[in-house]
């Protein structure tokens, strides 16, 4: 079996949602490092714009994350198409045995 063709939207889609969730896991972290040095600064300069930047980052990084994600998505999605022309694609093997037992009752 061989993947000739990709969806050029329905990657860019799926590459999108994947980024949002990179984007909660970088933006909670940039947040929490953030917030612990609001907690432990000293000075009075910047603090609490800091602190309010740490927090936006948890909106933010997943808002931008996600558009490079759609649309470098779509990049790669619609190179892959390009090349598989010329390749003929990835081969792919799939087993065509039915393991649903956990799923199904007995």
């Amino acid at each position: 079996m061989r993947l000739k063709h990709v969806g050029v939207f329905s990657w860019g889609l799926v590459s999108c949602i994947w980024y949002v969730g990179l984007g909660l896991i970088v933006g909670g972290f940039i947040s929490l490092m953030t917030l612990l040095g609001f907690a432990f600064n000293t000075g009075d300069e910047t603090g609490f714009l800091g602190m309010i930047f740490g927090i936006g980052a948890i909106f933010f990084a997943p808002l931008i994350l996600s558009f490079f994600g759609f649309i470098g998505g779509i990049i790669t999605a619609f190179i892959y198409n390009l090349y598989a022309k010329w390749t003929g694609g990835i081969e792919m093997t799939f087993d065509n045995e039915k393991n649903f037992s956990s799923s199904q009752s007995e």
